[in-house]
């Protein structure tokens, strides 16, 4: 599911534009890492271990920025 709204005034989001469910959240981030995209370690909430990663209940979430510099979530159900 996608969920798309207009943003007022156009500008680049501050905030989580698109998240994504993956299977392999740690070997994922570590796969992207190496081709050169950056992990967002801005503003994690209380709680994040180490490796940026956040988890809630049986969901781990962890966030990347685009080549644009928006905010992607990884959600590893």
């Amino acid at each position: 599911m996608i969920v798309m709204y207009e943003k007022e005034g156009g500008s680049k989001a501050t905030h989580t534009v698109l998240g994504f469910r993956v299977k392999d959240l740690d070997g994922l981030l570590a796969e992207l890492k190496a081709k050169g995209v950056t992990q967002d370690m801005r503003d994690l909430p209380e709680g994040a271990d180490v490796n940026g990663i956040v988890s809630y209940g049986p969901v781990r979430s962890a966030w990347i920025n685009d080549s644009e510099g928006n905010i992607i979530a990884l959600n590893e159900m």
